[in-house]
């Protein structure tokens, strides 16, 4: 139960509960009108939705990911709209690193956005390459 604050007719969001959670995309999708393999992060809610970021996490095997690119989509519930494209830069495989073995970062990435979704809407990630992300 939200309140307007002053005459600007915004809400106090502060009341809201947060809805925090993972989604996992695998199946590689070249295509940019959010078609094919996408997977809804995040959807509209009656009240509406506010996403303030995204984090990418690889999740594949010890993180190893190729050159590629995750795509984020806002969907109407009729159409899909390219919202944001994300360089996945290639990781190293340690099979092919010197010895001892380094340690490597696995490819993570926080995009702020502070994206609002009203009711019917929905936020959708795809992944150009077969490859693991976790996303939250």
């Amino acid at each position: 139960m939200g309140h307007d604050s002053g005459n600007c007719g915004c809400k106090d969001y502060s009341l809201l509960k947060a809805n925090l959670g993972i989604a996992t995309i695998l199946n590689g999708n070249s295509a940019l009108d959010g078609t094919g393999a996408v997977t809804v992060l995040r959807s509209g809610t009656a009240k509406g939705t506010i996403v303030k970021s995204v984090r990418i996490k690889a999740a594949g095997t010890n993180g190893q990911v190729t050159k590629g690119m995750i795509r984020l989509f806002i969907s109407d519930g009729t159409d899909a709209y390219l919202y944001k494209e994300v360089n996945i830069p290639i990781t190293p495989y340690t099979a092919n690193t010197p010895t001892p073995l380094v340690v490597l970062e696995t490819f993570q990435m926080v995009l702020d956005c502070d994206l609002r979704l009203p009711n019917g809407y929905a936020l959708m990630a795809t992944t150009q390459n077969s490859e693991t992300f976790n996303i939250c």
